[in-house]
């Protein structure tokens, strides 16, 4: 067991590989951050593995007794307060939410912060949303979406955690889940 806490944190678009990834750093001993999250449930996902669902009542009523950070679209928050010395992941579309995800966790005395920006051509992610069963539809909503919040940018992030974290893009195209996390890890 560690004895210190530290958080890397993935900021992905939708099909870039945040599940897989994931799933690798828990086979590496790596504890996830749970974001809690009035969102729909969405079918044949792993939402369950990653998000606990609640009303907006329950949330508001959480978020009261514990220490969230809280993103407002729907409303996703994390509670940074309790948690034992260990390594932890965290993985997010939103590259201001991950920002203020860092921000407290250097603020709750994590001993080390890294966010790692991961790119992938939009092409592939077409064809992963194309392969899992998403709709052409749902699919153009998504990349309307991620089109209107603009690229992700490395000043603004740099900016937005200080020198109190890392920041590090990463062009995942030609790499391999396991590869992206063995780069992850020496970085």
């Amino acid at each position: 067991m560690t004895s210190s806490k530290t958080l890397t944190i993935m900021i992905a678009r939708t099909a870039a590989g945040k599940t897989t990834l994931s799933k690798i750093f828990k086979s590496e001993g790596y504890l996830q951050l749970m974001s809690y999250t009035t969102r729909p449930f969405r079918e044949g996902g792993s939402d369950l593995e990653e998000y606990i669902f609640l009303s907006k009542e329950n949330f508001d009523l959480a978020e009261k007794q514990a220490e969230f950070v809280v993103n407002e679209d729907w409303k996703y928050g994390v509670d940074l307060s309790l948690l034992p010395p260990a390594n932890y992941f965290f993985s997010a579309i939103s590259a201001s939410y991950a920002c203020d995800i860092a921000n407290a966790a250097i603020e709750q005395g994590f001993d080390s912060v890294k966010i790692f920006i991961l790119n992938l051509d939009q092409d592939i992610r077409r064809q992963r949303l194309v392969e899992r069963g998403e709709s052409e539809e749902s699919i153009e909503r998504r990349f309307k979406i991620e089109f209107e919040e603009g690229e992700y940018s490395l000043p603004e992030i740099s900016k937005s955690v200080g020198n109190n974290a890392s920041v590090t893009i990463l062009n995942t195209g030609n790499l391999s889940p396991q590869e992206t996390y063995d780069f992850i890890k020496i970085l």
